[in-house]
């Protein structure tokens, strides 16, 4: 559901749901001038009763609740009026305590109310209005609404959600309570994530700043389920209280209006709101006047509710974005799926030795006996793992699987770890223990246990984790020496490729390192890597971006003295995502702050100086300043996340501008539309550059994939 674009323009009708009020031409007469402030959509809110907050039995089919026909003639009725439906039954408690105190003891004790009887009634009322849902056609279900002492009951929560999916198929939210948005653990659950905003006027930004943390976190639409003011003096300062004393004042609550509104339009990933509220039986509007509660009927605000609802190039410009974004999300999920693993699916495997073939040319030439590569062989594990772990489909398994298997053939057994080349037939021809192939088998084994929970995967990882420690970290001056040999001792053969210089340290082994040790740390948590993660953003921030040019700084002795005066503007972007997205696994508020700086710093030098005017990005600036304008694939694709990550960091519309200019240069020049994949390099004019590999030791399904899956999540939350 996370493609759910949806805009609420909503407003709760009906609550309690007395008995008796839901018809009639009263009801009508209400629904109909609720439909003329520009409502599409209406959250049918009934309330059913248990005695106290220990009861755990629910009487819902008793007084005062709504009759099942009442509800369904509101529902007909709300869509007769071209409304779309969240049905919404809520438990109150007979002698008036707050629902969100209704709790037991955490563990069952005998002859104690628990929580397993009440959420067994609890079920069976919301699986009898989830029948009634499906029956007639409501497009959301809201199965529970601000129970803040059940929020913690994870499980039950979870099983609860299950059972209805089994009744309903439309969209399930829950309505948390305000202030609890980062408190839940099972939003994952849910299609929609929902709260009630009742926030002092004050406090709006602030509170979407924590909020917003929550949607991004877990990659699903939000909306407020409800949001209001009494038009009271004192109301606007603390709007949830229906009970604060003081004097009647429409100007009061159409303040409030203005504010939330205001703050609520600069935020995109706020999908709407469902207000409250708007009774079954409207009072007089001559009465409006002295009336001082959540309704609007009649009162200034309610010229606000509409103009905002109903603003119709609001409402252009949010179709419009709307479309865009399911354009480019289905031009995404069509290259990843077809153009991408498609051809991995189709053309790499090597039936002949097992695993993946070593090479294959730019001419669809397999190269049968060619050498393979540690980083070839990890990065296909990692794409088909997350393939698997996002849409759960058995090829993407079976390819995982068969990665896994591959991976394994150029394991060490005498001294632990991997080789970084092995034959067709699995001998070693380069048995070096390079950091760069080690950190690779970190990241792709610790998302293989992500998407399979296979415990040997992580055993291996956390493996190859301690043999970094042991044998490749600095602990003198930090960092990660290049390479070592066969048994962990020094080494000559420090370079990575033909290109890389022969240098202790390199920025390029650091920032997979980092990426490794984030995945890990994502299902793996001892406090050894905590630290250590921790530390590896420090030293990028530190010792390897230049404070001046807020470039990356290439390679290094092993006192951290640049060796280089190039800078390559791919790894510049990719560094500035990868590093928010280590400091959003660690978890530091503090570093988070720094990272997100420096972050939108190298985003914005990479797009001043390394963007050429069709969208696509240079390879590299050498340090007597002559410019590689030749464009290989890997930099156009982490430009693409890397850009729409600084637009998620600042809100600025030209990161989002560089993010589709990297896309449409990748569907136009380096996508290989006749045989599948992505050309390796494209000269200057868009001409691809022949002679490279279409898939080898460096040209592997990760960057490209990897771009496509990030895009179609953060699409959500920057269109």
């Amino acid at each position: 559901m996370s493609a759910w674009n949806e805009t609420i323009n909503g407003m709760t009708w009906g609550w309690t749901g007395v008995r008796g009020t839901w018809t009639g031409p009263e009801a009508e007469f209400s629904m109909e001038r609720m439909k003329e402030l520009g409502v599409s959509w209406v959250a049918l809110a009934l309330g059913a009763l248990q005695d106290t907050a220990q009861s755990t039995e629910i009487h819902f089919r008793d007084e005062p609740t709504v009759t099942d026909d009442e509800v369904r003639a509101a529902i007909r009725r709300a869509k007769a009026l071209g409304l779309k439906v969240c049905l919404k039954p809520v438990v109150n408690c007979a002698d008036g305590t707050w629902r969100a105190h209704i709790g037991f003891f955490a563990d069952e004790v005998p002859g104690e109310p628990s929580w397993a009887e009440w959420f067994a009634s609890y079920g069976a009322f919301i699986a009898h209005y989830a029948r009634i849902a499906e029956e007639e056609g409501c497009e959301m279900l809201c199965v529970g609404c601000e129970m803040v002492q059940a929020d913690a009951r994870e499980a039950q929560w979870r099983k609860l959600i299950a059972d209805v999916r089994a009744l309903y198929s439309g969209i399930v939210t829950y309505n948390c309570d305000k202030y609890q948005e980062d408190r839940l653990a099972w939003w994952d659950a849910v299609d929609v994530i929902s709260s009630s905003g009742y926030y002092p006027v004050g406090e709006w930004e602030a509170q979407l700043d924590r909020i917003e943390a929550v949607v991004r976190k877990h990659g699903k639409p939000f909306f407020f389920m409800e949001a209001g003011c009494p038009s009271r003096v004192g109301s606007s300062l603390k709007p949830n209280d229906w009970s604060l004393p003081g004097a009647p004042s429409g100007e009061e609550q159409a303040r409030y209006y203005e504010a939330m509104f205001s703050a609520c339009r600069q935020r995109p990933w706020v999908q709407g709101f469902m207000l409250w509220d708007w009774p079954a039986k409207l009072y007089d509007a001559s009465d409006a006047y002295g009336n001082d509660d959540y309704c609007m009927y009649g009162k200034p605000a309610e010229a606000i509710v509409r103009d905002y609802y109903s603003n119709e190039s609001l409402r252009e410009d949010q179709a419009e974005l709307a479309a865009e974004r399911e354009r480019w999300r289905s031009e995404l999920e069509q290259e990843l799926k077809s153009n991408i693993l498609g051809f991995w699916i189709r053309h790499a495997q090597d039936d002949k030795h097992g695993g993946f073939v070593g090479e294959i040319r730019d001419d669809m030439t397999i190269v049968a006996d060619a050498d393979k590569g540690l980083v070839l062989n990890a990065r296909i594990l990692w794409t088909f793992a997350s393939a698997y772990r996002i849409y759960g489909e058995s090829v993407y398994l079976e390819m995982a699987d068969r990665a896994y298997e591959a991976l394994e053939r150029f394991a060490d057994p005498l001294h632990g770890g991997l080789f970084w080349m092995i034959d067709a037939s699995g001998s070693p021809t380069q048995d070096k223990k390079q950091v760069y192939g080690q950190a690779f088998a970190i990241y792709a084994l610790a998302e293989y246990y992500r998407a399979t929970g296979a415990d040997k995967a992580l055993v291996r990882a956390e493996e190859l984790y301690r043999l970094l420690e042991k044998h490749a970290y600095d602990p003198v001056r930090l960092g990660y020496v290049e390479a070592l040999a066969r048994d962990w001792t020094e080494t000559a053969d420090l370079s990575l490729s033909g290109k890389d210089l022969n240098e202790r340290k390199s920025m390029n082994t650091h920032l997979h390192v980092l990426e490794a040790y984030t995945n890990l740390y994502r299902v793996w948590k001892p406090e050894g890597l905590r630290v250590k993660l921790a530390e590896l953003i420090d030293v990028h921030l530190d010792k390897i971006v230049d404070k001046g040019t807020h470039h990356f700084r290439l390679f290094f002795d092993d006192e951290w003295v640049s060796k280089s005066g190039d800078v390559s503007y791919g790894h510049d972007i990719e560094g500035s995502w990868l590093l928010c997205e280590a400091a959003d696994v660690l978890g530091d508020s503090l570093r988070t702050e720094r990272v997100r700086r420096e972050a939108l710093e190298m985003a914005r030098a990479t797009l001043e100086q390394g963007v050429d005017q069709d969208g696509g990005v240079f390879n590299e600036l050498h340090g007597d300043g002559r410019l590689d304008d030749s464009k290989d694939w890997w930099p156009q694709a982490e430009a693409m996340v890397g850009f729409l990550n600084a637009c998620q960091l600042s809100g600025e519309q030209k990161y989002l501008d560089a993010a589709k200019a990297s896309w449409a240069f990748i569907r136009g020049f380096i996508r290989d539309g006749e045989h599948g994949e992505w050309h390796w390099q494209v000269m200057r004019t868009g001409e691809p550059v022949p002679g490279h590999d279409k898939a080898g030791p460096w040209k592997c399904p990760y960057h490209n994939a990897r771009a496509c899956m990030e895009a179609l999540e953060r699409l959500e939350r920057v269109l």
